[in-house]
């Protein structure tokens, strides 16, 4: 009898024990393995978002017509502000679809970009799509600079317009071809094409002395004595008449170096005086007098005046 507690213990007890002992274990192991799942689980992108974590966003109020307010408020709720946890949508709110903003948001935007200015006019056009400044609707002016020309430049100008070829000695001898042409007190009879030829080359000669000498005193001397610009600038008009008028009269005016304003042109008519006065040292006796001198200086004059029409339409400055 005193065997049977110990029997008892032996064959029910110890049994218990031990599959107290093993379900304690598989209970210890698989917590730690559904622990060990979830830890490898826990980090995951913001795009997924598969934490049970809430997160918040800010929802933009949209631009509601005031007429349509009241009908639009029974069918959406507009938040401002809201916890929004995975798979637990609040009912009735409109939650915007990723992948960019509400297109209303640049509805003032695009209100203020077609907006004029102040005064009316259209703003100032900005750059283009390709990054190049759109182009300006403001016609550029024709007329060259008009800075004034130091005594150096003016010098310049008398050598380029004197020696430059091939401009001063053809225009030297289609003026002696003409001077010899209407030359009446140097026609002869019986004149051969060689000897006026010749005669034709003196006057040439001549004319190219006269070029000269002008040149010297219009563009360099009286210019820089008087302070003028010796330049032919063409005219801001765009008339016919007003063109021929403006460059016909710039035989009498000029621009001032001091102010830049127009001026008597002295220096062109007091040069072409003095080089008609010069010129008879080397022109025939039968010319060499007060009627052919001023003869010749008139005749200066009406030239300048036709280079001048001719360089306000084809070139000049």
């Amino acid at each position: 009898m005193q065997k049977t507690p110990e029997r008892f213990i032996v064959r029910v007890i110890l049994p218990a024990l031990l599959a107290g002992c093993v379900i304690l274990t598989g209970s210890a192991g698989a917590v730690a393995a559904d622990g060990l799942e979830n830890s490898s689980k826990a980090p995951v992108s913001a795009s997924n978002s598969q934490d049970h974590r809430p997160f918040s966003f800010q929802v933009a109020a949209p631009i509601v017509d005031p007429s349509t307010e009241a009908k639009n408020s029974r069918n959406s709720t507009s938040l401002h502000r809201a916890e929004i946890f995975v798979g637990a949508v609040p009912a009735g709110v409109e939650v915007p679809a990723p992948g960019g903003p509400d297109s209303t948001l640049f509805e003032s935007l695009r209100v203020s970009e077609s907006a004029l200015d102040p005064t009316g006019s259209s703003a100032t056009p900005g750059p283009m799509p390709n990054g190049n400044q759109a182009p300006s609707s403001e016609k550029p002016s024709t007329v060259a600079s008009t800075v004034p020309m130091t005594p150096g430049e003016k010098f310049g100008l008398f050598a380029t317009d004197s020696f430059k070829p091939p401009k001063p000695y053809l225009l030297s001898i289609l003026s002696g071809v003409w001077d010899e042409a209407i030359d009446s007190k140097h026609k002869k009879p019986h004149r051969t094409a060689g000897d006026f030829a010749a005669d034709s080359l003196t006057h040439a000669a001549r004319s190219y002395a006269f070029r000269v000498t002008s040149n010297f005193f219009e563009k360099f001397a009286y210019a820089s004595a008087f302070k003028q610009d010796p330049r032919y600038h063409r005219s801001p008009y765009t008339g016919f008449g007003a063109r021929v008028k403006y460059a016909v009269t710039r035989v009498l005016i000029t621009q001032g170096d001091r102010n830049g304003k127009n001026e008597f042109n002295i220096s062109f008519l007091a040069g072409g005086l003095t080089t008609a006065g010069i010129s008879n040292l080397w022109e025939p006796t039968y010319h060499q007098n007060a009627a052919d001198t001023m003869s010749r200086f008139g005749t200066h004059i009406a030239l300048r005046a036709l280079m001048n029409v001719l360089s306000e339409f084809i070139g000049g400055q």
